[in-house]
């Protein structure tokens, strides 16, 4: 299934950060790649910035689950 809205997800961020949250909103990006939005349960900071919410690659998503 590559609709993940509604559900929380661990995902790999960029490879290096982990991350927890609900998924926003999932799209096809063009090319036919899989992308989701995800609304993070604790902001994350990355090169200075503090991030909320990320676009996280559905190949990087490592588990989904019903609620966080």
């Amino acid at each position: 299934m590559w609709n993940l809205t509604g559900e929380c997800v661990h995902a790999v961020y960029l490879g290096d950060y982990k991350v927890t949250g609900k998924v926003i909103n999932s799209r096809v990006k063009y090319g036919g790649g899989v992308q989701h939005h995800v609304q993070l349960v604790k902001p994350i900071v990355i090169y200075g910035t503090e991030r909320q919410s990320l676009l996280i690659e559905h190949q990087d998503v490592q588990r989904v689950f019903s609620s966080i």
